[in-house]
């Protein structure tokens, strides 16, 4: 599969079962919802196998009676519907997504790197490009990489371009093709990940000589995942003790290498404020939908 870090924003892996089997020693399945956009820079399939092989680790390492069972949702309002119908014990959406859900979780789950699992938007010019201010950004094409940590790249950029017209974005295949467009001199401007810029200067010293950040975002989480509010109960504890102690089992450690991760956090919804301002100022689809706030 060949952009597994799509994965680390999106690992849609929990949610319960239906509770009273669970209590009763019996085996449960738990409801996995996860939607188009989430994934939508992987194949279908990939995704579902994906998600399945990592909820079975989760499952085997601490040998507990739920089974994973995974679906894919497009449009995203079908997957609005079941979540408030309660056919779904959880779901792995994107920020903007969970607003249209209009439910407030009472805590999200994050992959995490050792440099967090925030993500920064950068725009990169050549040094000896004549480009100093964003001013030098209107009417060129700026290059980056669509990958799925970068669905809020656009609107921050427009937002900080404040009104100046560019030329652009042109997609290409991965970050480095964007950084090395800019500093073989083809392209006048690159988007990219902060983490993305670091991991190709770490790899090429020189493209940290020649190369400048013109302007960085704010930190930004774009996905993550969170139990229905309304399931309580020793299954979620399993679960959320299972997911949040990956990292302490052999096989737990092997797949969240996979996925370029080092660990699942565990954090109060009021992480997401700072992306949930942003899209809510920039004419997010979530406002005016109803919210349904969290169990206590």
């Amino acid at each position: 599969m060949k952009t597994l870090l799509i994965l680390l924003s999106c690992l849609g892996i929990l949610g319960s079962a239906e509770v009273q089997r669970a209590e009763s020693g019996h085996d449960a399945v738990f409801r996995i919802g996860i939607s188009s956009r989430t994934f939508e820079k992987i194949n279908r399939n990939d995704a579902i196998a994906a998600l399945k092989a990592w909820a079975a680790t989760v499952v085997r390492e601490r040998d507990l009676p739920e089974q994973p069972e995974v679906t894919w949702f497009d449009p995203v309002e079908d997957l609005r519907t079941a979540f408030l119908q309660d056919r779904l014990d959880a779901v792995s959406v994107t920020v903007e997504e969970a607003m249209l859900l209009g439910v407030q979780p009472e805590a999200v789950f994050l992959p995490a790197t050792e440099q967090g699992f925030h993500v920064r938007y950068a725009v990169l010019v050549h040094r000896n490009g004549g480009i100093t201010d964003l001013k030098g950004l209107m009417g060129k094409t700026v290059v980056m990489h669509d990958g799925q940590r970068m669905v809020l790249a656009r609107p921050w950029l427009e937002n900080v371009m404040a009104g100046r017209r560019f030329g652009g974005l042109t997609p290409v295949e991965n970050p480095s093709k964007a950084i090395l467009q800019v500093y073989f001199r083809q392209s006048r401007a690159a988007l990219v990940t902060m983490d993305a810029f670091a991991l190709a200067c770490e790899l090429n010293p020189q493209l940290q000589d020649d190369l400048k950040v013109l302007t960085v975002s704010p930190p930004f989480i774009t996905s993550f995942f969170f139990f229905r509010p309304t399931f309580q109960g020793r299954s979620r504890e399993r679960l959320e003790a299972a997911i949040t102690e990956l990292h302490t089992t052999p096989g737990g450690r092997q797949v969240l290498t996979v996925f370029q991760s080092s660990r699942m956090e565990k954090h109060p919804a009021s992480i997401l404020d700072a992306t949930r301002q942003f899209l809510t100022a920039h004419g997010n689809p979530a406002k005016g939908v109803p919210s349904r706030e969290a169990a206590p």
